[in-house]
């Protein structure tokens, strides 16, 4: 079972966050910011019409993240609303049980506070403590340099480039970075 103690810090803008593991109550809140995130597509992998998340789907995750110790679903609140979330998972299979990705989002109205900086220490820090897991991976769009630069940050290299990965809206491409850090 995953678990992390709650982590209270006051960001930039002087509100106070608190950092979680996402409990089953938490899912109408994380299919809804996942959808907002969605809906600004550009940084997402999906459309907004591809997007076909329910509250069912999100309390079974939550559920499994609970139950795995090798998976982890932060939440980021500001006055109990999630304005944020970080998940980890392994593949599930024993050859590559030891590596894991990441997915993360911030809510636009918040974004530039710290939230990705608290949410980024907190994962990386369950990993340590983890000895099963030795590598955090991601793929992050080369047009996110804010986000790059944050991986950059807890030293994260990159590993490879998808070119022309992801087809925008418009009929251009951007590449996809693939990143990684290894924790034990």
């Amino acid at each position: 079972m995953s678990k992390i103690n709650p982590i209270v810090t006051v960001l930039r803008d002087k509100s106070e966050l608190l950092v979680r593991v996402a409990e089953i109550e938490d899912a109408a809140s994380l299919v809804n910011i996942k959808f907002d995130i969605t809906k600004e597509h550009i940084y997402m992998l999906r459309e907004p019409y591809e997007f076909h998340n329910t509250i069912d789907i999100e309390l079974k995750r939550i559920n499994d993240m609970l139950h795995n110790r090798n998976k982890l679903q932060l939440v980021a609140e500001i006055t109990n609303e999630i304005v944020g979330f970080l998940e980890f998972e392994t593949k599930g299979i024993k050859k590559s049980e030891h590596v894991g990705s990441i997915y993360m989002g911030i809510a636009e109205h918040v974004r530039d506070n710290g939230i990705g900086t608290i949410l980024l220490n907190t994962l990386i820090g369950w990993a340590v403590n983890n000895n099963s897991i030795e590598k955090i991976t991601l793929q992050v769009f080369s047009n996110n340099e804010r986000a790059i630069h944050l991986y950059k940050k807890f030293g994260f290299i990159m590993e490879g480039r998808l070119k022309n990965d992801i087809k925008l809206r418009d009929g251009s491409y951007i590449d996809n970075i693939c990143m990684y850090k290894f924790v034990n």
